[in-house]
């Protein structure tokens, strides 16, 4: 990925706006290393922590981020992202199916400390729970663009560059700014998560809303059809260490 994606789009009215409307971002990578932040695998935490489950169904654990990736101090702790695998965030009615747990302990939990998801089949009820390859993350400063810039539909040339540009200014895994374009415009996503979360927090508005992470599918991981799924928290609980308001929405592209 072109460390400065703008190099695509000339010097103009494009350029300038999206100069103007980017954010800072935190940039993640799949890494050689090992990290203390990674997707997938088995969390360390607390002494007392539970597994969380949604209608009797254990959560799959998508990512382990540690705050201090985002910005927080080095001892600040590591966010545990989880979702059902049928979550899509748009009803008030998941509530539950996905949670960021903050947890600074150092207990490293095995296989075992997780209850078994029951699946009926035709050879009985067997237990089944899917545990993702671990994979260490590094967290990098970046930008973040807007997705939602209008160009002129005559002007083919104009769109190429823009949606090429679209294209270089995607993450696989970010944090914090406007959500990566490729699936998600970043409007609808928070517009999504103020309508979901209506009825559970009470009148917000999109820019109350922090983007905590938003994942791409990788060669593990889907989330529907080429999608993504963006964490967002309330700026005000964020600021708290407060994440049980936090909400998750499903994108596809």
């Amino acid at each position: 990925m072109a460390e400065d994606e703008l190099s695509l789009v000339e010097p103009g009215a494009l350029h300038d706006r999206l100069v103007a409307e980017r954010r800072p971002c935190r940039i993640g990578e799949i890494s050689a290393s090992a990290t203390r932040s990674y997707l997938g695998g088995l969390p360390r935490v607390e002494d007392g922590f539970r597994w969380p489950e949604f209608r009797g169904c254990p959560l799959e654990l998508v990512a382990s981020v540690h705050r201090a990736d985002l910005g927080g101090p080095a001892d600040d702790g590591t966010l545990l992202f989880f979702r059902h695998e049928f979550h899509t965030g748009f009803s008030a009615d998941e509530l539950g199916a996905t949670r960021v747990i903050l947890q600074r302990g150092e207990r490293e939990i095995s296989p075992d400390d997780v209850p078994p998801l029951r699946v009926r089949g035709w050879l009985g009820t067997r237990a089944r729970f899917r545990v993702y390859p671990r994979r260490p993350i590094a967290f990098r400063d970046g930008w973040s663009y807007p997705s939602d810039i209008s160009v002129q539909a005559e002007d083919d040339d104009l769109q190429e560059r823009y949606a090429e540009f679209l294209g270089e200014a995607t993450r696989a895994i970010q944090s914090g700014g406007l959500a990566s374009p490729a699936c998600a415009f970043d409007r609808d996503v928070r517009g999504a998560t103020v309508s979901a979360c209506a009825k559970l927090v009470g009148e917000t508005r999109p820019e109350d809303w922090e983007l905590l992470l938003q994942l791409h599918d990788t060669d593990d991981m889907h989330f529907g059809d080429v999608g993504s799924v963006c964490w967002f928290g309330l700026r005000a609980d964020v600021a708290r260490g407060d994440y049980s308001r936090a909400w998750a929405v499903m994108t596809c592209g």
